[in-house]
C-alpha cells in the first residue's frame, strides 16, 4: 500500500522508533532486515538529530507488521513502553500549572517529534477529549494502538494516577480487545469519530500534582532550541490546506479554530502571513476575484477561496470558514447568527461567445404574462430627432 502525497514532504525524529525496534528484539525478530528495506541502518537510531521522512516511519511499520507475525504488535510495543525515554515531553507537561497548559505545550512542541503530528483538545459537555492523528494521514491500527496507548500511559504521570480516563478508537474491535483494556487499565472504545483518550471537563483546569513553575521554564526554554533546529515540513499555505482538508469534512473548521491550531492569530492566518518568516509572505495565500474585498485569504468573514477549494478537491458550493456545516446546518460552538451564508454569481461556462441582441430586440415580441400568455407587442418607438447644429459664424478682425 503506499504512502500517500499528502505525507511526502514530512520529517519525524528517527527516535521514534526506538520503543518498535526494542519490541522487535524482544520478539526476535531480525531488526537489520527491517530497517535496511527502508534505507536505514541499526547505528542512526542513536543519532538524536537525524530527521527521516515519515513515509520511511510508516514503511518500517508495515515491515514489522508483517515479520513479527503479530496483529497486536501495537500493543506490545506499549507493554514495553518507558516513561523515563520521554523525558522532555512528560516533565514539560507534567510541570505545568493545569492540564490545559500540558496539553497546549505538548501541541506546541509536538513537531520535535513528527511534523504533522496532529493533536486537538476537545470540550464536549463533561467530557474532554484529547485527540491524535497524522494529517493527510490515516494511521493502521498497529500505529493507532501505540499512539494512543502512548498517551494513556503518559495521563496518570502527568494528572495522577486518579483520574478517570477511557480510550477511543477509530478502527472496529480485533479479536483481543480484552487485552487491550487490560494493558490499558481503562475503558476501551470502538467504532469512535476518531482516536483519543478521554477524561473529564471540570478537571482541565485543576491544578497538576507536580506542577513547577521554574522547572517548567528550563525545560520549555530548551523545547524551544529544539523546536528552532528543526527544519520547516512545508509552506504555510501548505500546512492551512492541511488543517482545512481535516476539519471542513467534519463541519468543524472556522478561522479562530485552523489559527489556534497552527499557533497563530486570525489576523495572521488572514494576511497569510507566515509567522517563522521575518515579514509577511504576500500572495501565499492570495483570495480569488469571489472573495473581492477581503482582507487576505480566507477573506474577510473567513470564506474559502474556491481556488483553495479546488485544490482541496472539495465542492465549491461548500460554505466555508465561518461555523457553518454543508447545507447549512450550524457546527458544535458556533453562535447563532453569527454569520451568514453567501452566493456566488454563477459563472458562465466555457464556449463560445453569443452574437449580441440589438437594443430592443427582446422587447419587440412582448413578454410573457403571469398566466402564460403573451401580450399584444409595443408599438415601435419613434426616431429620435437629432438637432441639426448651426453654421458657426466666423468674427472678422475688421472694423
Amino acid at each position: 500500500m503506499p504512502v500517500p502525497k499528502s505525507v511526502a514532504h514530512a520529517t519525524c525524529s528517527v527516535q521514534n522508533l526506538d520503543p518498535l525496534i526494542r519490541t522487535l528484539r524482544r520478539l526476535g525478530v531480525d531488526v537489520d532486515a527491517v530497517l535496511v528495506s527502508q534505507g536505514l541502518t541499526p547505528a542512526q537510531l542513536d543519532d538524536p538529530d537525524l530527521r527521516i521522512p515519515i513515509a520511511r516511519s510508516i514503511g518500517v511499520w508495515r515491515v514489522a507488521y508483517d515479520a513479527a507475525g503479530d496483529p497486536a504488535l501495537g500493543l506490545r510495543v506499549v507493554e514495553d513502553l518507558e516513561i523515563e525515554r520521554f523525558t522532555l515531553f512528560a516533565y514539560l507537561a507534567a510541570s505545568s500549572e493545569t492540564g490545559r497548559q500540558a496539553f497546549e505545550r505538548a501541541t506546541r512542541y509536538a513537531r520535535i517529534s513528527v511534523d504533522n503530528l496532529d493533536y486537538e483538545l476537545i470540550v464536549d459537555g463533561p467530557h474532554t477529549i484529547c485527540r491524535t492523528g497524522v494529517l493527510g494521514y490515516e494511521r493502521s491500527r498497529p500505529e493507532s494502538e501505540f499512539a494512543v496507548g502512548m498517551m494513556v500511559k503518559l495521563a496518570p504521570f502527568i494528572a495522577g494516577e486518579t483520574e478517570e480516563r477511557a480510550a477511543w478508537f477509530r478502527h472496529a474491535a480485533p479479536p483481543y480487545a480484552d487485552e487491550v483494556e487490560a494493558v490499558f487499565g481503562c475503558p476501551v472504545s470502538y467504532g469512535q469519530r476518531f482516536d483519543a483518550i478521554v477524561g473529564r471537563s471540570d478537571r482541565l483546569d485543576a491544578p497538576l500534582p507536580r506542577a513547577d513553575s521554574a522547572l517548567c521554564a528550563l525545560l520549555e526554554e530548551h523545547a524551544a532550541g529544539l523546536l528552532a533546529r528543526v527544519p520547516q515540513p512545508a509552506g504555510f499555505t501548505d500546512r492551512v490546506r492541511e488543517r482545512i482538508s481535516t476539519l471542513l469534512p467534519r463541519g468543524e473548521a472556522s478561522a479562530e479554530g485552523v489559527a489556534a491550531a497552527l499557533g497563530v492569530s486570525p489576523r495572521t492566518l488572514r494576511r497569510g502571513a507566515d509567522p517563522l518568516s521575518a515579514a509577511p509572505r504576500r500572495g501565499a495565500l492570495r483570495a480569488g476575484p469571489e472573495c473581492a474585498g477581503a482582507e487576505g485569504p480566507l477573506g474577510e468573514r473567513g470564506r474559502l477561496p474556491a481556488r483553495l477549494l479546488r485544490r482541496l478537491g472539495l465542492p465549491q458550493g461548500v460554505p466555508a470558514l465561518d461555523g457553518m456545516q454543508p447545507g447549512g446546518v450550524r457546527a458544535r460552538g458556533a453562535e447563532p447568527g453569527a454569520e451568514r451564508l453567501t452566493r456566488r454569481r454563477p459563472t458562465r461556462r466555457p464556449g463560445p461567445t453569443p452574437p449580441r441582441r440589438p437594443r430592443g430586440a427582446a422587447l419587440r415580441g412582448g413578454l410573457p404574462t403571469a398566466s402564460g400568455g403573451v401580450p399584444s407587442p409595443s408599438p415601435p418607438r419613434a426616431p429620435r430627432r437629432r438637432s441639426r447644429a448651426r453654421p458657426r459664424r466666423r468674427r472678422s478682425c475688421a472694423r
